[in-house]
């Protein structure tokens, strides 16, 4: 495809979903705050959410998780 086309694409995809585009934001921010166990309680980041302030297991599993699997095998010693 030529580049004008390109644009063309790209242009009519941005005006289909701008409408969405901040329902999306919101939802976002209100997941990231929760993986990294910034929730507060109330609406976070302004979703309509009525979940209470937990641990977030998930970011805490990942994060004990990811250095264990990435981490160089120790040498044997004898």
């Amino acid at each position: 495809m030529s580049d004008d086309e390109l644009f063309r694409l790209a242009k009519k995809w941005e005006l289909k979903y701008s409408d969405y585009e901040p329902k999306i934001k919101l939802r976002q921010e209100a997941n990231k705050a929760f993986y990294l166990g910034q929730q507060k309680l109330g609406n976070p980041a302004g979703v309509d959410d009525s979940s209470a302030i937990t641990a977030n297991l998930i970011f805490e599993a990942m994060e004990t998780f990811l250095p264990a699997a990435l981490s160089k095998n120790p040498e044997p010693v004898v």
